[in-house]
């Protein structure tokens, strides 16, 4: 996980998401459906979530779930970063 600046929190936690996510954070409005996928990244792993637009757009697998080392490459995915603790506020996800 990278870490962010945030105004709100200093020094936070990344939590990466699609741009039609972060978009809809940055405006306080109605959050498009999404879901998570863990993926590999040494020597941790990253949580990403995209909405039902980017989950078809990446081929990514329904439902959301950890994904092994071939199916997908982090740097692959367009995400946004957002910090980590104004995303679990805003959604009440962990």
């Amino acid at each position: 996980m990278g870490v962010t600046l945030c105004h709100v929190h200093g020094r936070a936690g990344v939590a990466h998401t699609c741009r039609h996510i972060r978009a809809a954070l940055d405006a306080h409005s109605t959050l498009p459906t999404w879901r998570s996928y863990t993926l590999p990244h040494p020597p941790d792993h990253v949580v990403v979530r995209m909405c039902d637009a980017c989950v078809t757009e990446n081929n990514l697998p329904v439902p959301g779930r950890m994904l092994a080392d071939d199916e997908v490459v982090l740097d692959q995915l367009r995400t946004d970063p957002y910090c980590d603790a104004c995303f679990v506020e805003l959604t009440s996800e962990p």
